[in-house]
């Protein structure tokens, strides 16, 4: 996960960008299981949303990206707000 962030920080750097990472809570699934832990689940997941959700709102960015990681997989989704 580490070296995908540090490649778009690069890219986005190399095209005379700012860079800003912020991260937000995780829970994991397979560790919560089994325990009353596994209540805060699903629920993280609409934390984790309006967390972004809302730095998104907030902030006054061309261009978003946004790195996931779960099971060994991991996702890039790219946002583009339009503004220039």
């Amino acid at each position: 996960m580490r070296a995908l962030a540090k490649a778009v920080e690069d890219g986005v750097r190399s095209r005379s960008g700012l860079s800003c990472e912020v991260n937000t809570i995780a829970v994991c699934d397979g560790i919560a299981m089994n325990h009353a832990g596994m209540r805060y689940s699903l629920p993280s997941r609409e934390l984790i949303a309006d967390s972004v959700e809302v730095l998104a709102g907030a902030s006054y960015d061309d261009v978003q990206t946004d790195t996931l990681a779960q099971h060994g997989e991991f996702w890039l989704a790219l946002y583009y707000n339009g503004i220039s």
